[in-house]
């Protein structure tokens, strides 16, 4: 298994490359500032553009959108879509398990920040509890994931990565989550996605698509 899976990280080598990049300055940014910190910086940083963008752009995380995306690309390729629907509920599993399991006393934000003093998206319900580790941001992962690792083109596996980073960066700015439970919600997301199509996929023989074909 060890072997099948390096072969599968060498032949996406772009995607994960950049994912691991950009993993280890999010490790720096997470070791150097106080969850708190980092909170308060990126929703100081709001707009008008950011605050419409943010709020509709999250629900690339949420169950639902996942669903019926992965139901949709199953009447492309069937494939495809029972891999997405796989990934996202196995990820989805282990973040539920660790929200209310293990981590069952971790705040999100709200708890943590003055809210008065904090910019607050109109309309968006602010939660409470069980903030690690971000479900959004590992469905977003587990989802773009296995996109990228069908469509096996640089260009396209960067804007995979880019629309599950941004799906992520969502939920610090609206104040869902700190910056560490979307980081290791984007791990989970991954590693899940990884696993899914190395046992479904590489397991039955299916080939990756190509945008050429």
């Amino acid at each position: 298994m060890f072997c099948s899976v390096k072969k599968l990280l060498q032949h996406n080598k772009t995607y994960f490359i950049a994912y691991l990049l950009l993993f280890s300055v999010a490790l720096v940014i997470q070791f150097s500032y106080s969850k708190t910190d980092i909170s308060i910086f990126i929703n100081a940083h709001y707009s008008d553009f950011l605050d419409f963008a943010c709020q509709y752009g999250t629900y690339l995380g949420d169950g639902l959108f996942v669903v019926i995306a992965s139901l949709l690309l199953s009447f492309y390729n069937k494939k495809m879509g029972v891999a997405s629907v796989f990934s996202y509920t196995i990820s989805s599993l282990i973040v539920q398990g660790l929200k209310h399991l293990v981590f069952d006393d971790r705040n999100r934000p709200s708890k943590f920040l003055d809210m008065n003093q904090m910019h607050v998206v109109p309309g968006v319900e602010i939660h409470n509890y069980n903030s690690f580790p971000s479900g959004h941001s590992a469905a977003a992962f587990a989802f773009f994931t296995i996109l990228a690792l069908f469509y096996q083109k640089p260009a396209f596996q960067i804007l995979c990565l880019l629309l599950a980073i941004f799906t992520a960066y969502t939920r610090i700015y609206l104040l869902q989550h700190f910056f560490q439970d979307t980081l290791v919600g984007s791990a989970i997301g991954v590693t899940t996605s990884v696993l899914v199509y190395e046992w479904i996929i590489e397991r039955n023989k299916i080939a990756a698509i190509s945008l050429k074909k």
